[in-house]
């Protein structure tokens, strides 16, 4: 006796966690509608009354001889399809082209008119009803890059840094950082301040003097680990503001994270007395995903010398920090968001871009 083969159900399947990708309401709508219409247009699809490929040219073009192998075809059925008073029946079948490798491609032979077939080929490539990354996408990146380093430019992986995240070529507006040693004053604190003195090159240095309060700011390594997660932890659990207003109780950073960030980003901190007292991380991509003060040091203009030395062009603004949402500190620095629409997997991250008609000032007002 033959075995019968097994049912299930794409519902026993979940959408992973890692997904890094969204789709609008909008777009959704309008997927829906497509499938309503057309159907399935994400394989081959070809139209038996005009012989033309109607989706997956280019995978046809990319498959070269390969692609002109004998189809495995299926009885015919029939498909209701059609706008809204334009309703048809369409006489179908479904086959599939299997490559000298065991690769198999399914194809849709359809009977459509040429306008019909047009339309299909548009909703097929827009833009609109498709998804989008999101800024998840990036760790995603890092994991390939490790996993699977000979692919990642063959495959064009590295063009996705970012790319999805601004319309601006962010590469070719990046510019390099300064190291700059500061001193804070009462003055300062008041709103009287000086613009600290900068000598020649890149590694320019300058001061605003004042006795006894002297507050260093530079790149961090790998040597500053232990301090900066000591940190990080005090300030991100809260310890460090119990019961106070500006509490901190966010969330952690793991040790890999701190050495991805030591080893491959941009981490920046200010020192005062020996101790941090601020800590910033721009990853690979020009994007800042960390920005924390310490508690006692706050209003004092650290947080944006901070920004001004990482200088990202994107910003992932966390919304729900227990400090509140700090994007319109951001906007004062010269950033604002890229839209209304909050993104990650509980939505609450913000993302932010340079603002090029505003001028970025470190001056408290």
């Amino acid at each position: 006796m033959s075995k019968k083969k097994k049912q299930n159900s794409i519902s026993e399947y979940q959408t992973p966690k890692y997904n890094p990708r969204r789709i609008s309401a909008d777009a959704l709508n309008a997927l829906k509608r497509s499938v309503r219409v057309f159907g399935d247009l994400s394989g081959f699809v070809v139209n038996r009354r005009t012989k033309n490929v109607i989706c997956a040219n280019q995978r046809r073009e990319a498959l070269g001889p390969k692609a002109m192998t004998s189809i495995d075809w299926s009885d015919y059925y029939k498909v209701e399809l059609g706008t809204a008073g334009a309703e048809f029946v369409s006489r179908e079948r479904y086959g599939s082209m299997v490559l000298p490798t065991g690769v198999r491609f399914h194809v849709r032979e359809v009977d459509w008119p040429e306008a019909f077939e047009k339309a299909a080929n548009v909703a097929a490539n827009n833009p609109e009803l498709q998804g989008e990354f999101t800024p998840d996408l990036d760790g995603m990146l890092d994991d390939i890059q490790k996993n699977f380093p000979e692919e990642q430019k063959s495959l064009r992986f590295d063009k996705l840094w970012i790319k999805k995240f601004t319309e601006k070529n962010l590469n070719s507006i990046q510019k390099p950082l300064l190291y700059m040693t500061f001193v804070v004053t009462d003055k300062q604190k008041k709103g009287n301040r000086k613009s600290p003195a900068k000598t020649k090159g890149r590694h320019a240095n300058g001061e605003i003097i004042m006795p006894d309060k002297k507050i260093i700011f530079r790149r961090a390594n790998l040597k500053d680990f232990d301090k900066i997660k000591s940190f990080v932890d005090y300030w991100l659990s809260g310890r460090g503001m119990k019961n106070e207003e500006n509490a901190s109780d966010d969330y952690f950073v793991t040790k890999q994270q701190h050495h991805y960030y030591l080893r491959h980003g941009s981490t920046w901190i200010a020192i005062k007395n020996k101790r941090i007292i601020a800590w910033g991380v721009k990853r690979p991509n020009n994007v800042l995903y960390h920005l924390l003060i310490d508690g006692n040091c706050r209003g004092m203009g650290i947080g944006k010398k901070m920004l001004k030395l990482l200088n990202p062009d994107v910003i992932r603004s966390k919304t729900d920090q227990s400090t509140g949402d700090p994007s319109s500190f951001y906007e004062q620095c010269g950033y604002m968001p890229t839209s209304n629409i909050l993104i990650g997997r509980r939505k609450i991250i913000k993302l932010m871009v340079k603002n090029y008609n505003k001028k970025i000032s470190t001056r408290k007002k």
